[in-house]
């Protein structure tokens, strides 16, 4: 944007009246909100759609390196932060193997050395770190 127009916009905006600067505000808000709003859904639909894929592509395979070197696998993990709280949604319903994804992306490692290869406690683990972290209520 150029400086002309932005120095054009807040001369508008300071024009305006209190209520009016209020409505505004207000409409701003709504549509950031929708915005966002309509974001997550996407992201959402975007994750579903690459666990499907991964889950159908993965079926009967036991080398969690292969699995975690999957396209889908690997597009989750690039989906960076905004996917923890999906993937932590996944540990708790229906398990699967996440635990490198989050560990790719969140750089962390919640799970005890004495609980890994215990999938239930890894869970646990997991789970109460994004309960302390946030990312689940």
């Amino acid at each position: 944007m150029n400086a002309e127009l932005v120095e054009s916009l807040a001369q508008a905006i300071l024009a305006l009246s209190v209520d009016e600067r209020s409505l505004l505000s207000e409409k701003l808000d709504t549509e950031n909100k929708l915005t966002s709003s309509s974001k997550q859904i996407q992201l959402e639909a975007t994750f579903a759609k690459l666990v499907k894929q991964w889950r159908e592509e993965n079926h009967g395979v036991s080398s969690t390196n292969q699995m975690s070197m999957h396209p889908a696998y690997q597009q989750i993990i690039g989906m960076g932060e905004a996917a923890i709280p999906l993937l932590l949604r996944e540990l708790e319903k229906k398990s699967g193997q996440w635990f490198w994804a989050l560990k790719s992306i969140t750089r962390e490692d919640p799970v005890p050395p004495e609980h890994r290869g215990k999938t239930s406690e890894m869970i646990k683990a997991w789970l109460k770190w994004g309960r302390d972290k946030g990312y689940i209520c």
